[in-house]
């Protein structure tokens, strides 16, 4: 995530670059962040280039394999069939290590797993449905990556629809007017001055190595409790996401901070304990502000609520 402020009408700008530590892939995402307009200069800003690939490999990358085989298999994911091995990379099935807790030996995994051989590499991949010989799915959109394909508007919105609920819950841009009207009477320090929101249809943009979809949108985060517009691009081997901040909501507040605990018993286990009356009723009327401002939003969600976050 990268903040960047410009001006008096700076803003705070996230920009989510995940990425593998492949050179070529470097040298494309450095190139469209120098130049890259994402919406509107005066609402997103300007930001740095940041380039971390590190912990996205750390997290990938498989420190040891047992009996791996290479796989031939088109396409390669059931849900993802444009998605397409690079040249000299080879589909691998094999059993990961379970590296194991404080005092464990190490262990190789009961099931196989896909991995991705790269340069000597071996590169976990996100799969359904692997340990019962079910169809292949790609779990996350990150993965794309890994691989080559064409990009076009179809093929993007294929492999948004893997993540849709990756960052939020939608919210349909024509109604983003009457929500804040909803929370005017009571929430009015949630509202930014933000004038007039527009979202575009998603679009290609750019020739060749630096072609991409953009999407554009309005989401809510039930963690954050944040209305948020955002813009995502996607292309061979790019993605880089951009949020802005319309609505903040009260904080988000667990029942644990007003409710006493009897403790489960396990050893890890913080005890029982009874939270001080005074924090607690604080702390429960937080709590009812905050489901009170979630309940307003709940109406303007263009899909159902999915539980507590």
């Amino acid at each position: 995530m990268h903040c960047a402020q410009k001006g008096q009408q700076s803003m705070n700008t996230n920009r989510i670059h995940r990425t593998v530590l492949l050179a070529a892939f470097s040298i494309i995402l450095a190139a469209i962040g120098l130049w890259s307009t994402p919406l509107h200069a005066e609402e997103f800003g300007k930001a740095g280039v940041t380039l971390d690939s590190s912990k996205r490999n750390r997290y990938v990358i498989e420190d040891k394999v047992s009996d791996p085989h290479i796989v031939q298999r088109a396409p390669i994911f059931d849900n993802a069939p444009f998605l397409k091995l690079r040249k000299g990379d080879k589909l691998v099935r094999a059993k990961g290590w379970s590296k194991g807790g404080k005092g464990e030996k190490p262990q190789v995994n009961e099931f196989e797993s896909y991995f991705l051989l790269n340069g000597g590499k071996y590169y976990r991949l996100d799969w359904g449905g692997v340990q019962r010989n079910k169809k292949p799915v790609l779990l996350s959109a990150d993965q794309s990556l890994l691989f080559d394909w064409d990009v076009s508007l179809a093929n993007a919105k294929l492999l948004v629809k893997i993540d849709k609920n990756q960052f939020g819950e939608s919210i349909i841009a024509k109604k983003f007017v009457n929500l804040k009207n909803a929370l005017r009477k009571d929430f009015p320090n949630t509202l930014r001055d933000v004038g007039f929101v527009k979202i575009n249809a998603p679009r290609l943009q750019g020739k060749g190595k630096t072609r991409r979809v953009i999407f554009q949108g309005l989401n809510f985060s039930r963690f954050t409790k944040t209305v948020f517009q955002y813009q995502l691009e996607v292309g061979n081997g790019i993605q880089i996401y951009y949020s802005k901040k319309l609505i903040v909501g009260p904080r988000r507040v667990l029942p644990e901070e007003f409710e006493a605990y009897k403790g489960n018993g396990y050893p890890n286990d913080r005890g029982s304990y009874t939270p001080d009356p005074a924090r607690a009723a604080k702390a429960r009327a937080a709590f009812n502000r905050m489901e009170k401002f979630r309940a307003i939003v709940n109406k303007f969600l263009a899909q159902p609520p999915w539980g507590e976050g």
